[in-house]
């Protein structure tokens, strides 16, 4: 959807991670009142499927059929925003439109009018909270998670019943931190969170949340500090954290834990194919698997700049698909895994052409190749970029899959192959 092609243009990450967006480039066909960057916080669709933009300047709604709208806080209007700061969006059974901002919750009625709720309405004290997260579980209980602590309540009619606030600290309603990251409904119907207090599952019975100590096998790696969590299509979740990278967890094995200390399946990290420990959120592709960025993280280290000569960048191919593969190995993907290695090989041409330089070494280098003299010369002097080069039937023939595998570069199919033979 043409909506979807937008947001993809001004969103380098996704979830809530603080990214500074310069909308100019966009001509009018979204967010027109936009002259300075802002800061897109949240995003979401409604019950009509228009893009809703949550930013530190007011709501924006895209719909293909209309024009933009940029909605803002005004004094005068009590149906109009409680506060320009918009931390999350979430739209729930009923179509309604949940709102968490700076000061309160706005809640926009399929009816298409947004009404200002103080959480003075939902707790009957005057503590404050910024929402992160909003979520309406399957249970028809809405779930308001942001820096001081966690509310669960009932709504019928307008009327707001049945509250409870999780905090640090509370005789009766305990958290182990009051930053909520995250709600997740698992395919069991579990209630989890991802927490700078861990991974924390709702026990529904006693009204009490359990928190699970998640380490990896040297123990040096934590869950302590979880963004998001995912479940995938075999049982497994994987958890997204701050400095301890991403944690692969057997569900079943984690509930019948009585401990709550629990090892993890797997582990990746900068030592396995991780750029980095800070992994924000973990998003699952269009037939549920979760790939992990997997074209991102090939390219980084196929690029032609990035500083690596033929062994190291071998090495990093090698450490990244035997970490990314080892996962994977039970699920059936060769001909996605054939796709990405046909791009990956032609990004490695385009490296080998790159590091060539000189018109005499490439001249050299493709009669070396079985390029015949006239065809090496010729194209030893192209004036084509190098990933058109890479793609042209001349490296092609010079630089072979086999060729390539003979030099030492791994492909994911090749790994993905051995692991099936064992």
């Amino acid at each position: 959807m043409l909506y979807w092609k937008i947001l993809n243009e001004i969103v380098s990450g996704l979830g809530q991670k603080e990214i500074c967006i310069n909308m100019s480039h966009l001509k009018g066909k979204l967010f027109k009142s936009v002259l300075s960057p802002i800061i897109l916080l949240s995003h979401w669709l409604d019950g009509d499927g228009s893009l809703l933009a949550g930013t530190d300047n007011g709501l924006f709604v895209y719909d293909e059929s209309v024009s933009a709208l940029h909605l803002l806080h005004d004094s005068r209007n009590p149906q109009s925003l409680s506060n320009n700061i918009i931390w999350n969006i979430f739209t729930d059974k009923e179509k309604n439109v949940w709102i968490g901002t700076d000061y309160g919750i706005s809640l926009a009625p399929y009816n298409k009018y947004s009404l200002f709720i103080s959480i003075s309405q939902l707790t009957g004290t005057g503590n404050g909270n910024h929402f992160y997260a909003l979520y309406e579980d399957s249970r028809e209980n809405f779930w308001f998670g942001g820096t001081n602590g966690f509310i669960r309540f009932n709504e019928t009619n307008g009327n707001y019943r049945n509250t409870l606030w999780y905090r640090m600290g509370d005789s009766r309603y305990t958290l182990p931190h009051n930053r909520i990251r995250q709600v997740y409904e698992d395919k069991e119907h579990l209630l989890w969170i991802a927490s700078d207090g861990g991974v924390n599952r709702y026990d529904y019975a006693s009204k009490q949340f359990i928190r699970y100590n998640i380490t990896d096998n040297t123990g040096i790696n934590n869950s302590n500090w979880a963004y998001h969590i995912f479940e995938d299509n075999n049982g497994k979740l994987w958890i997204a954290t701050c400095l301890g990278g991403i944690f692969i967890v057997d569900k079943q094995a984690l509930l019948q834990t009585k401990s709550g200390n629990f090892i993890a399946e797997y582990n990746f990290s900068t030592q396995n194919g991780l750029s980095g420990m800070f992994i924000n959120q973990i998003v699952p592709d269009q037939e549920g698997k979760s790939y992990l960025k997997l074209k991102t993280r090939l390219k980084e280290l196929t690029g032609r700049s990035n500083g690596m000569g033929y062994d190291k960048r071998k090495a990093g191919l090698h450490l990244f698909m035997r970490g990314w593969i080892e996962y994977f190995q039970l699920a059936d993907m060769q001909s996605y895994l054939k796709r990405i290695d046909e791009r990956l090989c032609r990004r490695i041409c385009m490296c080998i052409w790159k590091c060539w330089k000189k018109v005499k070494t490439k001249f050299v280098n493709l009669q070396k190749c079985g390029i015949s003299k006239f065809y090496s010369w010729q194209h030893a002097n192209t004036r084509l970029g190098y990933w058109c080069i890479a793609g042209s039937w001349i490296l092609t023939k010079a630089i072979t899959n086999d060729k390539l595998k003979q030099a030492g570069y791994p492909t994911l199919i090749g790994y993905y192959s051995k692991l099936h033979r064992r």
